[in-house]
C-alpha cells in the first residue's frame, strides 16, 4: 500500500529547495525534479534518498526583474508514487542604471621599425591606454567595455577596465583574469594619467609603419563629464607570461603602474602603464610606436576627448528623424520580441520597436550572470528594429549549449527573454 508521502518547495529568485516527507522508510527513494523560470526549462535533477524524508536545493541565476518559476516533481518509488506542481511569481529587483556611454577611437601608426620574435619565441608588443581626470566624487567610475585594437584591419579583443575613484592615499591596478578585466582604484585628486587598460600582444613578424586603430565603449557614472584618453605601444622581447602557456599573459606580475602619480609602492616618474618588473623593462626595445630605451610605453596617440550621453537625459538623442506621413505610425510602447529561433543552433535574430529615436545596448548574459557579448550598442531610429546574435562570445568563439539571457536596456527601462542555444 502506498505511503502518504508529501512533496512541498520554497521558491526564490536565487534557488528552489525541494522537501520531500512521509515516504516508505526504505533505501533509495527518488524524486524527479524540474525547474522552469519563465517557461524555459533551467534544471532537471533527481532526489535519491534513504528513508521517510529528504531534501534538495536547486541554485537559480535569473537576471533582474519578474519572473514566474514552476517547480515540479514527479516519483513512483518503494511503492509510492505521486506528482507535485508548484507556480510562483517573484520580483528579483532591478538592475542598476545604465551607464552614461560613448563609443570612442583613435588611429595612429606604428613607427618604421620591424618587430620580430627571438630565438626561443616571440616578441610582444604592449598596448596601453590612460585617461585624464581629476578631482571626481567618491564612488565615480568609468569603464571600457567591447575594445579592440586593430592591426592592418584585423581586429584584436582588449580586456575591459574599471576604474574606481575613492578615498585612499594611492593609486593601485590589479588584473582580474576571471572578468578579463583590469580594475584600477584611484585617490579622490586622480591625476593627468590614470591607467586605463592594457594588452599584450606576441608576436613573431610585424612589419612597421602599421596602420593601427584602438577603440571601444566608454562609460561614466557621473553624468555630464568629460574625459580625455590616448594610448601608445611599446615593443618588448619579455612578457611575463603563464607557468603553463608562454602564451598566456601574466599581466599581475608585470606589475603595472597604475597613475603618473600617487602609486601605490611605485615612486618613480614611469607614465601610466609601465610594466615595473625588472626583466620586463629591461628587455625593451625597439618597434611598434617605441624607440626603445626607456621608452616603456611608446609615445602616445593623440588625445581623443569623450563626453559619455546619458540614456536618461534629457536631449540623450542627438539627431531626431523626421517621419514622412506615407509611413507606418511609430509604436506608442518599446517592445522586445521573443528571440527566433528559440531553442537556436546558427544565429537568433532578435526584433525590438523604439516609440522614438534612443540609445540602446542588448547583451547576452549566461546563467550565472556573466556578460558573454554585447550584441548592439548605439543609437536606432524609431519604429521597428533587428539585430542578431551569432552565438559566438566576444572573443568570435561559439558559446556551449545551454540558457542564455538577452536584455535589451533603453532610458532606464530593461526586457529580457531567455534564449535556448542547442548544440
Amino acid at each position: 500500500m502506498a505511503s502518504a508521502n508529501d512533496v512541498s518547495v520554497t521558491i526564490s529568485c536565487k534557488e528552489v529547495t525541494f522537501n520531500a516527507v512521509f515516504f516508505p522508510d526504505a533505501p533509495g527513494n527518488t524524486i524527479s525534479e524540474s525547474v522552469f523560470v519563465d517557461g524555459i526549462q533551467v534544471a532537471a535533477t533527481q532526489l535519491i534518498f534513504d528513508g521517510p524524508s529528504g531534501s534538495n536545493t536547486v541554485s537559480l541565476n535569473i537576471p533582474f526583474g519578474d519572473h514566474d518559476i514552476t517547480a515540479n516533481a514527479m516519483w513512483n518509488t518503494n511503492g509510492a508514487s505521486g506528482t507535485f506542481s508548484q507556480s510562483q511569481h517573484v520580483s528579483c529587483g532591478t538592475p542598476p542604471p545604465p551607464q552614461c556611454e560613448v563609443i570612442g577611437s583613435i588611429e595612429a601608426g606604428f613607427n618604421g621599425t620591424n618587430i620580430v620574435g627571438v630565438g626561443t619565441g616571440p616578441a610582444f608588443i604592449w598596448f596601453n591606454s590612460n585617461l585624464s581626470l581629476k578631482n571626481q566624487s567618491a564612488g565615480t567610475t568609468i569603464t571600457l567595455t567591447g575594445s579592440q585594437v586593430t592591426i592592418n584591419g584585423t581586429p584584436y579583443a582588449v580586456p575591459d577596465a574599471k576604474i574606481t575613484f575613492a578615498a585612499v592615499a594611492c593609486a593601485s591596478t590589479q588584473f582580474d583574469a576571471g572578468s578579463n578585466t583590469w580594475l584600477t582604484t584611484v585617490p579622490l585628486a586622480g591625476s593627468d594619467e590614470i591607467f586605463l587598460s592594457g594588452l599584450a600582444f606576441p608576436v613573431n613578424s610585424l612589419p612597421g609603419g602599421a596602420k593601427v586603430t584602438w577603440s571601444g565603449n566608454f562609460g561614466s557614472s557621473q553624468p555630464g563629464l568629460c574625459l580625455s584618453w590616448k594610448w601608445g605601444a611599446a615593443a618588448y622581447t619579455f612578457f611575463t607570461t603563464s607557468s603553463t602557456s608562454p602564451l598566456v599573459i601574466d599581466y599581475n606580475a608585470a606589475n603595472i603602474k597604475p597613475s603618473h602619480s600617487a602609486a601605490c609602492g611605485i615612486n618613480n616618474g614611469d607614465h601610466a602603464g609601465t610594466p615595473q618588473t625588472q626583466a620586463i623593462r629591461a628587455s625593451v626595445t625597439g618597434g611598434a610606436r617605441g624607440g626603445g630605451g626607456s621608452n616603456f610605453t611608446g609615445s602616445w596617440s593623440g588625445t581623443g576627448s569623450l563626453c559619455p550621453i546619458c540614456p536618461t537625459a534629457a536631449g540623450a538623442v542627438a539627431q531626431r528623424r523626421a517621419t514622412p506621413q506615407s509611413q507606418t505610425a511609430v509604436p506608442k510602447v518599446l517592445s522586445f520580441a521573443v528571440p527566433r529561433p528559440n531553442p537556436a543552433s546558427g544565429a537568433a535574430v532578435l526584433n525590438f520597436t523604439l516609440p522614438h529615436d534612443a540609445a540602446v545596448t542588448i547583451d547576452v548574459y549566461d546563467v550565472s550572470g556573466r556578460n558573454v557579448r554585447t550584441v548592439a550598442r548605439g543609437m536606432f531610429p524609431a519604429g521597428a528594429n533587428s539585430a542578431s546574435w551569432n552565438l559566438a562570445d566576444r572573443e568570435g568563439r561559439p558559446v556551449a549549449g545551454g540558457m542564455y539571457f538577452l536584455r535589451l536596456a533603453t532610458e532606464g527601462k530593461v526586457l529580457s527573454h531567455p534564449l535556448i542555444v542547442a548544440r
